[in-house]
């Protein structure tokens, strides 16, 4: 194999272009070996002729590579100068043949008279297009369309245009996939679900704040008026169950009693306070919680309104709703 190796790098070599699989040098060796293995280091005339004659018929078949491969065994250099002189040019002229051979068939492939493609949305009468039919390959011509007009375009991209209707408006896209991409850029996505229920949180929050959270303070003052009068009425009660005692008993000693009387009135008054200030605190709190979504909503509400919210908004849309289950 280091031979085999040795020979596919001259190959590169000579013709400044990589052999595929070295296989094929291979294949070409068992071909040529009755004319070149056991030959000297100088070569007959009628050898270098039979080795060409070789090498164009393999380019003739274009295996080009092998026809190479086939040359470059002799090691005698003037039979590699023959090579070059008389068999490279016409392994390139092969070459150039096969080429037009391609594009040829190619071209008699190719349909002469452009298709009409399917505009996105569909065309109707009103958008179908019109081209001129050419014998050139790829000449400019007059693309025309009822909506949109004549465009000067190439054959092959007129085949392609779609009249395209784009936010109220018709223009020429070169193809019904940019057609769509341009569509989609200005359909608007219906938020109206998104729209009345941010509505219905920012009438909830306003209720809290004006109207709620008020009345909720009202009531606790009225609980720490209430609590404030019972634990009065005690008082009063205590004080004169004491005294009548003391009128009654005049040899005992009230004082104490009416000390403790004083005491629970003390006790329950700081009761009732404390208990109607953390009812006030409680609800102040709320009032700034609802403040602070209310101005949550309205900015949702206008991004959706406006038909554009980003991922941010519809991440803080998303908290809202899972805080709100």
């Amino acid at each position: 194999m280091s031979k085999l190796k040795e020979l596919t790098d001259r190959i590169t070599l000579e013709t400044g272009k990589a052999v595929p699989n070295p296989k094929i040098v291979l294949f070409t060796i068992l071909i040529v070996s009755g004319f070149i293995l056991g030959a000297s280091k100088a070569y007959s005339h009628f050898q270098v002729a039979h080795i060409i004659n070789e090498a164009k018929i393999l380019s003739a078949g274009e295996k080009y590579e092998e026809a190479v491969g086939v040359l470059l065994l002799a090691k005698d250099r003037w039979a590699t100068n023959s090579l070059k002189k008389e068999v490279v040019s016409e392994i390139e002229k092969n070459r150039e043949l096969a080429s037009v051979k391609s594009e040829e068939t190619s071209k008699k492939d190719t349909p002469t008279t452009p298709s009409l493609p399917t505009s996105a949305p569909p065309p109707t009468s009103s958008n179908a297009i019109s081209r001129q039919t050419v014998a050139s390959d790829d000449p400019v011509i007059d693309c025309t369309s009822e909506r949109c007009g004549t465009k000067r375009l190439r054959t092959t991209d007129c085949s392609k245009a779609v009249c395209c209707e784009i936010n109220g408006e018709w223009v020429w896209t070169y193809s019904s996939t940019e057609c769509k991409a341009e569509q989609s850029k200005y359909q608007k996505i219906d938020y109206s679900y998104q729209i009345s229920w941010l509505r219905s949180l920012i009438d909830g929050a306003n209720e809290y704040i004006d109207e709620a959270a008020p009345r909720l303070k009202r009531e606790a003052e009225d609980y720490y008026n209430w609590c404030m009068g019972l634990f009065e009425d005690g008082y009063n009660d205590c004080m004169r169950t004491w005294e009548e005692m003391e009128q009654d008993y005049p040899e005992g000693d009230y004082e104490q009693n009416k000390e403790k009387c004083s005491q629970n009135l003390e006790n329950g008054k700081k009761q009732c306070k404390t208990y109607s200030d953390q009812q006030i605190q409680a609800i102040d709190i709320d009032i700034a919680g609802f403040k602070y979504r209310k101005a949550q909503y309205e900015y949702l509400l206008k991004r959706f309104e406006a038909g554009n919210p980003n991922q941010a908004d519809f991440d803080l849309y998303n908290e809202i709703v899972t805080e709100g289950r």
